[in-house]
């Protein structure tokens, strides 16, 4: 008879999603062709995803589709990263010179983190 979270966390995670898409085609549909309206859009899918695989993770029993769903919810936070410092960074605050190389060196990073958290054993054991 106690409080069932569940009901409660999908309503929730529902809720979130439909925010997120009305904001993405809000955003998108004043104008398709300036980088922050895209970076914007990108930004907000990419919380979705996260925060749907995680949400998925919980409700799977097979060991492996759980497993692979956690690296893609780890995997999305390093994508997260770099579209976070380009679409406040170098679009919104217009920053340039060491800025554009400090993303440069960011998308390096994160693009080896998230080939080691997809694909490898380092970050996640199986």
């Amino acid at each position: 008879m106690g409080f069932d979270f569940i009901i409660v966390n999908n309503f929730l995670t529902i809720i979130t999603n439909l925010i997120g898409l009305w904001l993405v085609s809000l955003v998108y549909s004043t104008d398709k062709k300036k980088a922050l309206n895209r970076g914007f859009v990108l930004f907000v899918i990419i919380n979705i995803a996260w925060i749907d695989f995680w949400n998925l993770a919980f409700f799977v029993n097979q060991y492996h589709l759980r497993l692979l769903l956690t690296r893609l919810v780890y995997s999305f936070v390093d994508i997260w990263f770099v579209v976070f410092y380009y679409l406040f960074i170098v679009w919104f605050l217009k920053e340039k010179g060491w800025y554009l190389l400090l993303g440069k060196l960011i998308i390096i990073c994160e693009s080896i983190l998230f080939l080691l958290v997809t694909f490898t054993d380092f970050v996640i054991v199986s």
